[in-house]
């Protein structure tokens, strides 16, 4: 059963309730038509007729004053009309109105709430690379520390070796002499000649002191050079 049917059953019409404040005289007449005296509505929320007026502005019902007063009449604007619509109608606008109502802040909600999943992705997404690259960044901060590690051992051990001709120190410089390079340092080692080879019986030279002080070798005739014997022993 929708609200028109009840309204268009109903015997009951609101209009008929409407009254005078005062006088309760009906705005509606017995028997329809219009009403007998002009009615106002006044801004305490009152129904007047015309008769019951105060010259000095004040309410006849209440006796609150200043007051504004609106003519009363069936076609009025909001919100003053809304008052005077019949319940079920009235309810069926307020169901209308939740309904509007509830279909557009769900809308919004839902948006929010796919935005906030979305927010939420890219949140855990930029933590993860966060992560990443704070891993690779100590990484390349180790790989760094070892790489000079490394360089200055290979420093170390090419400075502490002087025998390594492809790495030179400063001390060490070579000198071009022809077709050949030469240190300075370097003396040239001399050609031993072959040893000669004495024979078994072969005495040792008596040692003797001379006037000049110094001592002589004694050679016997036989050993003395041109001597058959110095040739044999030679040969």
């Amino acid at each position: 059963m929708t609200p028109s049917s009840i309204a268009g059953d109903a015997v009951y019409d609101f209009w008929e309730a409407v009254t005078c404040a005062k006088c309760h005289l009906r705005f509606v007449p017995d028997g329809g038509g219009l009403p007998l005296a002009p009615f106002w509505i006044t801004e305490c929320g009152h129904i007047l007729c015309n008769n019951h007026l105060n010259a000095d502005q004040s309410c006849s019902y209440c006796g609150d004053r200043p007051i504004n007063l609106a003519p009363l009449q069936r076609e009025m604007e909001p919100p003053i009309s809304d008052w005077f619509r019949s319940l079920p109608y009235a309810i069926d606008s307020l169901a209308n109105s939740v309904k509007f109502q509830q279909a557009t802040t769900g809308s919004l909600l839902k948006y929010y709430r796919e935005k906030i999943h979305k927010q939420r992705s890219i949140i855990e997404q930029f933590k993860k690379e966060r992560a990443e690259l704070i891993s690779l960044r100590s990484i390349n901060e180790r790989l760094q520390q070892e790489n000079e590690y490394m360089r200055s051992q290979l420093e170390y051990s090419g400075n502490s070796d002087p025998g390594d001709p492809s790495r030179p120190t400063k001390r060490q410089r070579l000198d071009y002499h022809g077709d050949s390079f030469s240190s300075p340092r370097r003396m040239s080692t001399p050609v031993r000649p072959d040893r000669l080879t004495f024979p078994p019986d072969h005495q040792e030279p008596a040692l003797s002191r001379s006037d000049d002080g110094y001592q002589h070798y004694t050679i016997p005739p036989n050993e003395r050079p041109g001597s058959s014997r110095f040739k044999q022993s030679v040969h």
